[in-house]
């Protein structure tokens, strides 16, 4: 299932962006050259956090490990937590600090959805 939302979740982004997994059911997605008015980066970043939210919303057919059969249905969500860099913040640290606490934010409010972290 990891291996298939990796794949959603890369043909859900731009050329120039990147995703990576952190470790257990956890991903990060930074958005290269999104440079605009703050206003215009955010709804960008949204937009692209809404395909991503939607792209893993949609049913997942897996196959037994080892088998090439089809069969095994899941449903699956995301919560993600979007923050902006806004060129002051110098550590990656508070990014994620920031990223996380809007994820745990959208679990906190009964899971799968997206929240911008505030500035």
């Amino acid at each position: 299932m990891l291996v298939e939302a990796a794949r959603r979740m890369v043909s859900s982004v731009r050329a120039g962006d990147t995703v990576a997994r952190t470790g257990g059911d956890e991903f990060v997605v930074l958005l290269d050259e999104i440079d605009a008015p703050a206003e215009v980066a955010a709804h960008t970043a949204m937009e692209i956090a809404q395909r991503l939210h939607a792209s893993l919303a949609a049913d997942f057919e897996l196959s037994p490990v080892g088998s090439e059969a089809k069969g095994l249905q899941h449903q699956g969500s995301a919560s993600i937590g979007v923050v902006l860099f806004d060129g002051l913040e110098a550590v990656k640290d508070s990014l994620f600090s920031r990223a996380d606490a809007a994820m745990y934010e959208v679990k906190r409010r009964g899971r799968n959805g997206v929240l911008m972290a505030k500035a």
